[in-house]
């Protein structure tokens, strides 16, 4: 830690004199080239350098940046600082810092400041809603941030607020929102059918988490063959994974709903996918350990929960999950129940190169 302090010292001591506008961009320059230390130290020199007070609109929209920025590296204490100052300087526009300000706070916190972002946008959505169609365009990606908005409000009362008399209404009509702004969100879809299971109707749980699936996986699909050809043929990966419609996190929540529901064959499909962006994940390994299991196949269910052990911190509760779920497979030697032993064409040798062929 003192190591990372001297360095940062360093950084701010090299520092240029800039404009806060040159320090951040040469702070996402830094960010995007992997080092998050001058990142960092470029980042505070811009906040540092924004009077604190009587800020002008330029100011604020920099300020605003720098609060996102500080977010991303890992420092929520000042990225707060930051989007408070903005949200006082601005209070009546600018939705976005409100969102970043519901996520950095819990509770009826975070609920002041979503429907406070949620109504400027709404205001945006609805003078957009006039304009022409060359910016049918803007108008649609203003439509689905209102609607995960909404998801989020709706997350907001099944989490923080779960214990309000209200929740379950709050969570419909939210849901009811989302999806008359975006009938076709594949996140809105997932969201109520997240609900659904929480209502213990998992029929309907099931069918929501068809059509989102249907929305969104078929892209994610052709996305992950366009890339492995793209990374053949120039050594880049062709395209943004969560250009699906989802982000990482939600998809690893659709595989948990599946595994819930018994859809194995679909979570493993999920998982196979969020495994080709990033096999470091333990959650990834854990949920593959769990399916497996499910079918019956102990090796392959084994050398993921290995997996998933190995990359768990040490004094994870996850831990003693994981080696209570390896606790309770046969003993390595015994049969599968599909009829293949642990020992012999499924042990971890050949697992371990058919996870690599498959990648």
């Amino acid at each position: 830690k003192k190591a990372q302090q001297r360095r940062n010292r360093l950084a701010k001591d090299k520092l240029p004199a800039a404009s806060p506008a040159k320090l951040l961009d040469d702070a996402e320059a830094a960010a995007a080239s992997g080092d998050p230390s001058t990142a960092l130290a470029l980042t505070e020199a811009a906040v540092r350098s924004l009077k604190p007070s009587n800020l002008a609109a330029t100011d604020v929209s920099l300020l605003e940046r720098a609060g996102v920025r500080l977010l991303e590296l890992g420092q929520p204490d000042g990225a707060l600082d930051c989007l408070l100052r903005c949200a006082a300087a601005a209070p009546d526009t600018g939705h976005a810092k409100f969102f970043y300000l519901a996520q950095l706070n819990s509770g009826e916190a975070a609920l002041v400041y979503l429907d406070r972002g949620i109504e400027l946008l709404t205001a945006a959505s609805n003078s957009s809603a006039t304009a022409t169609a060359a910016s049918a365009s803007a108008s649609s990606s203003v439509s689905q941030e209102l609607a995960s908005a909404w998801c989020a409000r709706c997350e907001l009362f099944m989490t923080d607020l779960c214990d309000r008399p209200d929740a379950e209404a709050q969570c419909e009509a939210a849901l009811a929102e989302a999806l008359a702004r975006r009938p076709d969100s594949a996140e809105a879809l997932q969201q109520r059918a997240g609900l659904r299971l929480v209502q213990q109707r998992p029929e309907e749980a099931l069918a929501d988490l068809r059509l989102s699936l249907n929305l969104w996986l078929p892209l994610r699909r052709q996305a992950a063959e366009a890339a492995e050809v793209h990374d053949d043929e120039n050594g880049a990966a062709a395209a943004d994974p969560d250009e699906c419609g989802l982000t990482a996190e939600q998809r690893l929540r659709c595989a948990e709903m599946l595994l819930e529901l018994g859809e194995l064959d679909t979570c493993v499909d999920v998982l196979d996918l969020l495994m080709e962006e990033d096999d470091e994940v333990a959650q990834v390994w854990l949920l593959f350990g769990l399916a497996y299991s499910r079918q019956g196949n102990a090796s392959a269910a084994r050398y993921h929960l290995q997996k998933a052990r190995a990359l768990v911190e040490p004094g994870d509760p996850v831990a003693g999950e994981i080696d209570q779920l390896l606790s309770e497979l046969p003993p390595e030697g015994e049969d599968d129940a599909s009829g293949a032993k642990d020992a012999g064409a499924n042990d971890d040798e050949e697992l371990d190169e058919e996870f690599e062929e498959g990648e």
